[in-house]
Order: C-alpha cells, then sequence, then structure tokens
C-alpha cells in the first residue's frame, strides 16, 4: 500500500504541473460568479484528487486525516498557512497602495546609463525587496511592471524577468518568512526565527551574488548592446499614502517582533496573526474615515483580500495528506535511509540540497517540503541538512517553471505578451544561475555551521 501511495503521490504532482503549464485555469461552468462560468486554478483541483484517491483506495482514513492536520506538533499545516497568509496579506497591502510600484519607478528613474545599469539596480532592489517580503508577491508585483516598461523603452524584457525570478528565489533564503517552504521546514525543525537568520544571511547573500553574475555573464552582449529610449522614465505615485504607511509599519514590527519572539515565548504564526488582523481593522477604518471626507485614495483592503492565493489553501493540506499516507506506510523513513546513509556532514548538505532541488522540479517545490520534513523528522536528520533542503527548495524554484509556484505564475502572466519568455527560457537562462548558486550556497551553509 505504500508504495501505491508513492506511485499516486507522484503521478498527481506530475500531472498537476504539466496542467498548469500547458492549461493554468479551468473554467467550471455550472458554478457562476455574477453570471459568468467560474474559473479554477489547475494546480489545486488537480492536487484536491490525492487525497479522494488515498481515501478511495483505503490508504489512509479520515479519523487519520483529521489527527494529522489537527496534531499539536511542530509542523501543523493550519498554523503555516495562518502564517503565510498573514505575511502575505501585509506584503500585498502594500502591493495595492503603490508601495512596491512607486519604489520600482525610482531605481528605475535612477539608471540612466543604459539597460545594463538598469540590470545592476533592478536585480539587488528586487533582491532587497524580497528578503522583507515574499517571493511570490514580489513576482505577481513586478511581472507585469517589468513587462510594459520594457516594452516603452524598446529593450528586451528577458534579462529583467530572469534577474527577477533569480533575485526573488535567492534573497528569499535569507528570513523564514520569504518562502513557505522556509516556514514549513525550519518549523518542523523547531528553528526560530533569529536563529534561522543567523545561519542563512550568508549562504542567501551568497546564492543571490552567483545568480547575478552568471545572469551578467549570460545577458551581458544584449545589455550592452542596446540603449533605452526617453519615453521609459515613469511617474508613479502612491495609490493610498495613509494605507502605504500602515502597512510598511505594521510589516516591520511584525518582523521586529517575530526576531524576538522566541525570547518571548510566542509562535511566530500568532505574531503575524495579530499584526495582520491589527492592519485590516486599521485599514477598515481608514476607509471609511477617507470615504466620509471624499479624499482621492484607492481603496486597499478588499483588493488585499481578492489578491491572496486562497489556491494554495486545498494544495498544502492535499499535499500533506499524501505525507500522511507516506508516513503511514513507511515511505518517508525508507527515504531517510536512504538520503543519511554514511558520509560527512559536507556531503549530507550537498546531497540533501541537490536532491530537494531536484524533487522541487517533479513535485514542486511546496509537496517537496512537506515530504522532506517528514522524513527529516523520522530520522530526527541534523539541522545541517534541514538548511540544506530550505535552500534546494528556493534555488530548485528556478531550474524549471514546474519548481515553484511562482514559476507557473510568471509563465501566465506572461502567456499572451511578446516577452520572449516561455518555458524553455528556464533552461537557457535561469538553469545555469540555479545550479551555481546552489553549490555556492551550500558550500557557504558549511562554512557557517
Amino acid at each position: 500500500m505504500g508504495l501505491i501511495s508513492l506511485l499516486i503521490t507522484l503521478l498527481v504532482c506530475v500531472v498537476m504541473s504539466f496542467c498548469t503549464i500547458k492549461k493554468p485555469s479551468v473554467t467550471i461552468g455550472f458554478i457562476k460568479c455574477k453570471g459568468r462560468p467560474w474559473q479554477a486554478d489547475s494546480y489545486y483541483l488537480i492536487a484536491c484528487l490525492l487525497p479522494l484517491v488515498l481515501l478511495l483506495i483505503g490508504s489512509l482514513s479520515l479519523e487519520d486525516v483529521y489527527r494529522g492536520i489537527t496534531a499539536p506538533r511542530a509542523v501543523n499545516p493550519l498554523k503555516i498557512l495562518v502564517l503565510f497568509f498573514s505575511m502575505c496579506f501585509l506584503s500585498v497591502c502594500l502591493d495595492k497602495a503603490g508601495f512596491f510600484e512607486l519604489c520600482a519607478a525610482k531605481t528605475l528613474q535612477k539608471a540612466k546609463k543604459g539597460p545594463l545599469t538598469l540590470f545592476n539596480y533592478f536585480y539587488f532592489f528586487i533582491g532587497l525587496l524580497t528578503v522583507f517580503t515574499s517571493n511570490d508577491t514580489i513576482i505577481l508585483a513586478f511581472t507585469p511592471f517589468i513587462y510594459y516598461f520594457c516594452k516603452n523603452a524598446h529593450i528586451p524584457a528577458a534579462p529583467f524577468i530572469a534577474a527577477e525570478f533569480a533575485a526573488a528565489n535567492t534573497f528569499s533564503i535569507m528570513l523564514i518568512i520569504g518562502n513557505p517552504t522556509n516556514i514549513y521546514i525550519a518549523t518542523s525543525r523547531g528553528i526560530d526565527f533569529f536563529g534561522y537568520l543567523r545561519v542563512m544571511a550568508a549562504p542567501a547573500l551568497t546564492a543571490g551574488v552567483t545568480a547575478y553574475l552568471v545572469l551578467r555573464l549570460i545577458f551581458s552582449a544584449t545589455l550592452r548592446s542596446r540603449t533605452m529610449t526617453p519615453q521609459a522614465n515613469l511617474n508613479v505615485g502612491l495609490k493610498n499614502k495613509s494605507a502605504a504607511l500602515l502597512s510598511l509599519a505594521a510589516l516591520s514590527l511584525c518582523l521586529i517582533t517575530m526576531s524576538v519572539s522566541s525570547f518571548l515565548a510566542i509562535e511566530m504564526w500568532l505574531v503575524s496573526l495579530f499584526f495582520a488582523g491589527t492592519l485590516a481593522l486599521a485599514l477598515a477604518v481608514l476607509q471609511s474615515v477617507q470615504q466620509k471626507r471624499h479624499l482621492p485614495a484607492a481603496p486597499i483592503l478588499s483588493p488585499a483580500l481578492q489578491g491572496l492565493p486562497y489556491g494554495l489553501v486545498p494544495f498544502l493540506l492535499s499535499m500533506f495528506v499524501g505525507v500522511l499516507s507516506l508516513e503511514k506506510h513507511g515511505i518517508t523513513g525508507a527515504i531517510a535511509d536512504i538520503l543519511l546513509r554514511g558520509g560527512g556532514e559536507l556531503s549530507g548538505i550537498l546531497l540533501f540540497g541537490f536532491v530537494s532541488a531536484a524533487a522541487s522540479n517533479i513535485l514542486n517545490n511546496i509537496p517537496m517540503s512537506v515530504l522532506f520534513s517528514a522524513v527529516l523528522a523520522s530520522a530526527d536528520a541534523p539541522v545541517s541538512v534541514a538548511y540544506a533542503t530550505v535552500i534546494g527548495s528556493n534555488i530548485g524554484a528556478f531550474i524549471s517553471p514546474t519548481g515553484a509556484l511562482a514559476g507557473m505564475m510568471l509563465l501566465r502572466l506572461l502567456k499572451d505578451k511578446d516577452a520572449d519568455f516561455r518555458a524553455s527560457a528556464f533552461l537557457r537562462y535561469l538553469a545555469p544561475a540555479a545550479l551555481a548558486s546552489l553549490a555556492a550556497s551550500l558550500v557557504t551553509l558549511r562554512l557557517c555551521l
């Protein structure tokens, strides 16, 4: 039964990734919203088949599922979802208020010496923002902006899209909140905010700089041979200044509180939920005041709530149920025995880093993280390989478009645009940068432990 569960899980993940690239959304005609057929993301609809199939074949019971999801252990998917959505809400509020767009416009205006200088500015600007927000949020916010800017400036968009994606998935390693996979794996090993930062700051910087150097080499000729047109200058302002200030303050205070949450004996999901709830209440009051005074400010709360990635909920829970089945039948323990057999600490770090990156491109990095968290727990693996798995989950996201939901979202955003960036661009531009940064960051990790 264990082998059957493993094969079913792999099959669902492969089909899910394939269908998401070929058909990102599915129209469901018999469900209508405002008279229109409802469209759903294909990845989570297919993912929902996994628990249904496992329950039908008797691999798991409903009681197993309930106990697994509500168990008071380190890896509780409900707490992780609350943490992720709370942090995502803080970032999306900043985006809807126009903060990211304003920052990008200011950065682009400083890069007047040509595309190569712009590339340099843009790469590290995206990296800096990603450290304090979330890689998925950055990609959703900046991809359309990059495309239209490059189209207006008559420069190729591919170098800047590649820079955005590489920077967002390398610098996201630095903080525990940078990626849902960081949260999941680190929480499963009992790693706190500050302890995580202490170890992962140097590997994140190494990964980011290495990916930059490789992409700079790949696109050097293209960027040096181009000039930008004067029309590329942008004049962008905040859509709601008061909301932007409130969101920035809430995010900053949340990060500060999380950094000391272990000393206060408060779980990070409670910290993030408190600040997200406080911000939601403050934005509701602000919107009411602005409407009564007829102030020309865009509403933020409703668009932010609508912009959250709700498809992640059934997706993560379905993948977690799949891992419960593998745990029940001893598959995770068998995988742990294979990966932890012999070798020193450096070889273990390299093995887990590269295997997790490869598995991310087969399963997608969130299911991979759910699976590897169980693998690490079943063998009481050293914390060093948990950090290596975090690195693999982030950098594996830009080896191919199936490595992460962010890659699938990127292709969806660019599907109808002439941006010269399709699935093949990952292998041509991003995969070399990913492999080089993966090796460099894993070696750096070993030096930091």
